[in-house]
């Protein structure tokens, strides 16, 4: 929702985006006879996403794809629309982890 011009009512001048964000944390396999466990990493949460962009139609060869190493992120990747974010994702800095 984006603020009216002229809105004069006391949250007029606020407006909302919508986002989601998706965490992975943990074992994504479980160690069994044949296989160590595996730990999730950024290619399990890029399949997430590339599956959730499938779901709502949008293909992923359609964004431009570059990577993003930002304060937030030390492996990072973005996709983009144009001049526009569409999606960011990566692995939280170890600076942001030992702040939690």
């Amino acid at each position: 929702m984006n603020p009216k011009e002229g809105d004069k009512t006391p949250l007029g001048k606020y407006s909302e985006e919508n986002h989601l964000s998706l965490f992975m944390t943990g074992r994504i396999q479980r160690e069994n006879w044949n296989a160590m466990g595996r730990k999730a990493d950024i290619y399990d949460l890029k399949g997430f996403v590339d599956a959730i962009l499938f779901l709502v139609g949008i293909p992923v060869s359609s964004l431009e794809m570059i990577s993003n190493t930002s304060g937030i992120l030390s492996q990072g990747m973005t996709y983009k629309i144009g001049s526009s974010i569409f999606v960011n994702l990566g692995l939280l800095s170890m600076t942001i982890l030992k702040k939690v």
